[in-house]
């Protein structure tokens, strides 16, 4: 029956979600972090390139005193904490978005 409906693919282990989730972890395995971060930027342009690693700085300074100051007040950090941590951030974001003059990137 499964033949004549042209529905051999339910029954092939191969094409299993297990399978499709297999070849994920396979692919992520072989990643690295910072050649990808690398790749990214080699397609932007130096403006660019200077804002993004800047709000990685950024954000990992903000993220590593949030985690101390946690650590230091109580130690237990709730999902509330987290929402509440990158809601901050955003806020901070929208405000420098709203002061900070962006040339175009073909400024020379």
């Amino acid at each position: 029956m499964y033949n004549e409906l042209a529905l051999t693919a339910i029954l092939d282990d191969a094409d299993s979600i297990e399978e499709y989730e297999k070849q994920a972890l396979a692919k992520t395995a072989n990643l690295d972090a910072d050649q990808i971060i690398a790749d990214s930027l080699n397609n932007l342009g130096y403006v660019r390139k200077l804002e993004v690693l800047k709000g990685i700085n950024e954000f990992k300074k903000s993220l590593g005193d949030f985690l101390r100051e946690k650590a230091s007040n109580n130690g237990v950090l709730t999902a509330e904490d987290v929402t509440t941590f990158f809601a901050a951030l955003q806020n901070k974001r929208k405000g420098q978005q709203r002061t900070t003059f962006m040339p175009p990137d073909n400024c020379r």
